[in-house]
């Protein structure tokens, strides 16, 4: 039995081999409830040659966009190849 004011709260992991549409399923499933969603979604940077270069972290709550991590990064922080901005 869930106590009077208890608010029960749902995390959910989505994950896949590239390209498989994750980001776009989350994308769809939220549309509804945009004003409610909590959370963000990676999204591949690409430079030129269509290289990918780095990835952006995208709010899903306002759109707001920053870059998480990225070849080019000064950042000591590192992934494999990519610099990481923990602040983001």
């Amino acid at each position: 039995m869930i106590e009077e004011g208890v608010t029960m709260t749902k995390h959910f992991l989505i994950s896949g081999t590239p390209g498989v549409g994750k980001t776009t399923l989350i994308r769809e499933a939220i549309l509804p409830y945009h004003d409610t969603v909590g959370g963000f979604v990676t999204l591949a940077v690409f430079g030129d040659g269509k290289k990918r270069i780095g990835f952006e972290l995208l709010r899903l709550q306002d759109g707001a966009r920053r870059l998480f991590a990225g070849k080019e990064s000064l950042s000591p922080i590192r992934y494999g190849k990519y610099g990481l901005d923990m602040a983001a």
